[in-house]
């Protein structure tokens, strides 16, 4: 009997110890817990579309200074015949010149020019059919074509597909310098009837300088 209860006390305390050390494990991951720091994920950083502006050239234009050369004129090429409907006028440039642009509306038909239609202009002789392709520009029922005055690809003749280059730019600069004025000469290269809704130059003036450009006689 003495065996079975020094078996049974022993056993006992066993449980005690384990019951124990179970209880003691509990509470110190309780304790632990009270000063851990909560785990957190980190931010998410924001994913930001970066600001487009699809029409930079053209929705800078208002902060130029602008001439117009032509307004609502009819102009083609009926029977291959380039005079007739041709149109020209000079200009007087001063100053120095530091950034150009050449805007034009075209429609035919009532819309926009088709098939190998295209403008024809030059300054001083210089151009002719340009080849440039237009900077953007917001959609409209006419043809709307912008171009950077100091970088302008031409062929003089549809039958010649030598492709020159020249910037007007330049030439306005050197003609102020010289005081001499410019010829400008355009037509739209078409034997349906076509209209120049409007030509324009945009030009800005060399920082700090006064520069201008007006029609002479």
């Amino acid at each position: 009997m003495k065996k079975v209860a020094d078996y049974i006390f022993v056993l006992g305390g066993a449980i005690i110890v384990t019951l124990v050390f179970i209880f003691g494990l509990w509470l110190l991951g309780k304790t632990t817990d009270i000063f851990r720091k909560p785990v957190t994920s980190p931010p998410t950083a924001a994913t930001t579309t970066p600001p487009t502006f699809p029409h930079l050239e053209f929705d800078s234009l208002s902060e130029f200074k602008k001439l117009v050369l032509l307004s609502k004129e009819k102009s083609y090429t009926p029977g291959g015949d380039v005079k007739s409907y041709s149109h020209t006028r000079f200009l007087q440039p001063s100053g120095e010149f530091s950034k150009m642009y050449l805007y034009t509306e075209i429609s035919f038909n009532g819309g926009k020019l088709t098939g190998a239609r295209d403008l024809y202009v030059k300054f001083k002789n210089f151009g002719g059919h340009i080849k440039n392709k237009p900077l953007p520009v917001p959609d409209s029922l006419v043809s709307r074509l912008l171009y950077d005055a100091d970088n302008i690809q031409y062929v003089e003749t549809i039958t010649n597909p030598n492709i020159a280059a020249v910037s007007w730019l330049d030439i306005f600069n050197d003609a102020a310098g010289l005081k001499k004025p410019i010829r400008f000469d355009t037509f739209v290269s078409s034997r349906e009837e076509a209209w120049i809704e409007k030509i324009e130059l945009y030009y800005q003036c060399s920082r700090e300088t006064e520069c201008s450009i007006v029609e002479v006689r």
